[in-house]
């Protein structure tokens, strides 16, 4: 995925649950077994897109910013 700052962005397809932090502009994206941690600049709408569109991620708990696939 492209994001606002240029750059480039991926989830490992290792990774199968993420939580979703926003830490000012920056989104904190880790593997909540922590083996994976990244940060990505853009808005949360496109990293759902790109994370539940794309990769197949789903909201699976209660929790909004806890994703599986």
């Amino acid at each position: 995925m492209k994001t606002n700052d240029n750059t480039s962005f991926s989830i490992p397809s290792h990774v199968k649950e993420v939580d979703i932090f926003r830490v000012g502009q920056l989104i904190e994206v880790h593997s909540t077994d922590f083996s994976w941690k990244s940060n990505v600049v853009c808005s949360v709408m496109e990293l759902k897109t790109y994370a539940k569109g794309r990769l197949g991620f789903r909201q699976t708990t209660p929790n909004k910013w806890r994703w599986s696939r």
